[in-house]
């Protein structure tokens, strides 16, 4: 069973999907049950294998600050999240956490894709689109995201990767709740063309929170979001390789460093969903078959993704 994805300028990428790894084969139902609905279309957020020199960084900033200016305007109660004008770790920190307290908010729990900071003061809707206003909100955390990216890339490192998720547009989009044993198939390893289960909860987990040196997430009570859910989230790994052991040590000395062991969180617990959850493996064509892969990077760089599709062969 295989992963198409539908590029523009002609292009497609293949993955072969790991049919021995139940959340693998979960994740093909909710692509397939989607694309059902006859309504699917792929997130306008998704990012495709961008180069320092070709990231879309300016296009991003808009993104976000389309949003901001829609939140400012309709959210009801006069609140205001800030605009983008320099792109650094600090700012997007700043903007994810002020972003993740509005959408506990100002967005009732059902439009919520996780159950962290519910013990914040809820006010009562008084924008007149909710659902516009949680698009708008998810929109800002997509888009620190894509753009967090654009903080790592590098012209002497390949640094590169993708991610897209395909909507549902006539309902909430489906998820499938992680299960016990899925959660010992977390990973930091990386290697390149790995195609991963991608991060379906709004929030940071401990991870997020060590890879962005995110010094202040845990004032005002701020809490983890690990990984719930599978959803038709996924991304796909193009960089240099990644050693679980060797990042799981960085990850343990930053804590330690920092004196945050007192959050009274176990680090080591699997239900921190650390990472990511292999679900298959690139496929290359027979055009970039044994191409050194700074090459495969090159040819895919900066395209959009049209669609995606579960294939038998």
């Amino acid at each position: 069973m295989y992963l198409e994805c539908r590029l523009t300028g002609n292009k497609t990428i293949r993955f072969k999907l790991d049919e021995s790894n139940p959340v693998a084969m979960k994740y093909a139902k909710l692509v397939s049950m989607v694309r059902e609905s006859g309504e699917s279309k792929v997130d306008y957020t998704s990012y495709f294998m961008w180069t320092k020199d070709t990231y879309p960084t300016d296009s991003l900033k808009q993104k976000i600050n389309e949003s901001v200016k829609y939140f400012n305007e309709n959210n009801g109660y006069g609140a205001e999240l800030e605009y983008v004008t320099e792109v650094s770790q600090e700012n997007l920190n700043k903007l994810h956490f002020e972003f993740e307290h509005a959408a506990n908010i100002y967005l009732p729990d059902e439009l919520l894709s996780s159950d962290h900071n519910k013990s914040l003061d809820k006010r009562a809707p008084k924008c007149p689109d909710l659902d516009l206003l949680a698009f708008h909100l998810n929109n800002i955390n997509n888009s620190i995201h894509a753009l967090e990216s654009a903080l790592m890339l590098s012209d002497s490192q390949l640094n590169a990767y993708f991610s897209t998720y395909l909507r549902d547009m006539t309902r909430v989009n489906p998820s499938i709740p992680l299960e016990h044993d899925d959660y010992e198939k977390f990973t930091l390893e990386g290697k390149f063309g790995d195609l991963l289960l991608g991060y379906g909860t709004t929030g940071k987990n401990l991870f997020h929170v060590y890879k962005d040196n995110d010094l202040n997430f845990f004032r005002n009570g701020n809490k983890p979001s690990p990984q719930r859910a599978i959803t038709t989230n996924i991304l796909a790994w193009f960089s240099e390789d990644v050693d679980h052991n060797a990042e799981m040590n960085k990850y343990l000395a930053w804590y330690k460093n920092n004196d945050l062991i007192d959050v009274n969180i176990d680090l080591l617990d699997s239900k921190n969903a650390l990472g990511y959850i292999k679900i298959g493996d690139y496929v290359p064509t027979k055009l970039l078959q044994d191409r050194h892969r700074a090459i495969v990077v090159r040819y895919y760089a900066g395209l959009d993704v049209l669609d995606i599709f579960i294939t038998p062969k």
